[in-house]
């Protein structure tokens, strides 16, 4: 690496989506001003291997290394080999930085910082944010957490309805059974009874990581987005869910509305989320957290993750309060200033996914709402779909705005169920 001063910021990334975010934020536009070389290290998993971006000075397309234990298909030793390759054998490991911006890419980033001596969170610390059964029991003497084991795959095999008899017992009917290490609700089941052994079967077969049981947590679902910098809190913010992927995957409306600040629900939530963040050792950028809040006001705290969040939080926020939240975590990560102040705009927003149906698609269809309506139609007339089994896999995403959150509130509410897609018919 060359005498001048300059940063250089290697980004690891698991999704597209990832990418064309990043893409949009403002201040790859300024690197050179800012002394940034950016760096773009992904897989042929995600992107072709000929992919490039305006917003990298590099783009390295590794081959795929996908892993039961960590999904996030980029290859730790492929990754430092990029490092030495952008900046030379020996280099100031102070002036390089190696930036997670996915849910899976943590511990890859981790070791090859580890590996390289370069500053940041080590690989303990990485997946204290990525091992949800781990996390729980590391928060649990800070925040309420829902009952939870590991799950025995090797018992489930053996007397699986019995083994699912046993955890009713232990965590109560329903529960729920996930991977540790999965985003966007992959892989969760609901069990309700024995009788749902072969629904658990299948989501057993198709992801081969650690499982974990816990207890079902009935009444509101929230999420918290923290920004943080060196460990100290600078900003909450705090949106309700309208339900959750498990009902999406039943055929309902899945979104969530950011909240006012003075809301004391969400106050409490937002306290949880940063009792948990710290405890797990948060330094600096966004945690994204999830917890439900039961019918009668305590707050449960499901997991956390040390990314932006996905869907079209990023996008409600800025409605809502003028700030990006990715512009933020990026710009910390990446050593640069930033601009945060926050200010109640007056405007209400939500963003909801649109499940695909089983089926041929014969209308997609828009409620009559009180709230200015923006939809992203992934499905078209004709198309012959399946249903959704993740937030990976959406028909549409909508977006509703207005001036009256007790209006859009309303909206929320109304676009819960509505059949935005008829089908003509599975066969």
């Amino acid at each position: 690496m060359s005498e001048r001063e300059n940063r250089v910021v290697f980004y690891f990334f698991d999704s597209a989506s990832s990418i064309r975010a990043f893409g949009r934020l403002l201040f790859p536009q300024e690197r050179k001003e800012l002394g940034l070389t950016t760096v773009c290290v992904t897989s042929d998993d995600v992107v072709p291997a000929e992919f490039t971006s305006d917003a990298f000075d590099h783009v390295f397309v590794l081959p795929a290394q996908p892993s039961p234990y960590d999904p996030g298909c980029i290859d730790a030793a492929a990754a430092a080999d990029c490092v030495t390759r952008v900046c030379g054998d020996e280099f100031d490991v102070n002036s390089v930085t190696v930036v997670s911006c996915g849910e899976y890419t943590p511990l890859a980033a981790a070791q090859v910082r580890e590996k390289l001596g370069i500053p940041g969170p080590t690989v303990s610390e990485a997946n204290g944010f990525r091992d949800k059964l781990a996390m729980k029991h590391a928060v649990a003497s800070v925040v309420t957490v829902p009952k939870n084991v590991a799950f025995d795959r090797e018992r489930f095999r053996r007397e699986p309805e019995a083994y699912l008899d046993v955890l009713l017992g232990e965590l109560g009917q329903p529960f729920i059974v996930k991977p540790t290490n999965m985003a966007s609700s992959s892989g969760v089941r609901k069990v309700h009874t024995a009788a749902n052994a072969a629904d658990v079967r299948a989501a057993l077969e198709a992801n081969q990581g650690a499982f974990e049981a816990e207890e079902f947590i009935g009444g509101e679902q929230y999420h918290c987005e923290t920004l943080y910098h060196e460990g100290r809190r600078i900003a909450s913010f705090v949106s309700r869910f309208n339900s959750s992927m498990l009902d999406m995957m039943n055929g309902r409306t899945v979104g969530s509305l950011p909240v006012p600040p003075g809301d004391p629900v969400g106050r409490e939530v937002g306290e949880c989320a940063h009792l948990a963040s710290v405890a797990l050792g948060v330094h600096s950028g966004v945690t994204h957290t999830e917890a439900m809040v039961r019918p009668d006001g305590g707050v449960v705290f499901i997991e956390t993750a040390n990314r932006a969040p996905g869907g079209d939080v990023v996008g409600r926020y800025v409605e809502a309060f003028g700030v990006d939240i990715l512009e933020i975590d990026q710009r910390i990560k990446s050593g640069v200033p930033y601009e945060l102040a926050p200010t109640e705009r007056g405007r209400y927003s939500f963003w909801a996914y649109v499940p695909k149906p089983d089926g041929v698609i014969a209308e997609l269809r828009l409620p009559e709402l009180s709230g200015a309506i923006d939809v992203k139609w992934f499905v078209e007339v004709g198309e012959r779909t399946t249903r959704s089994t993740s937030f990976e896999e959406p028909a549409g995403l909508l977006l509703v705005t207005g001036d009256d959150y007790a209006r859009i509130s309303a909206d929320f509410a109304a676009v819960l169920d509505f059949p935005f897609i008829t089908v003509r018919s599975a066969g």
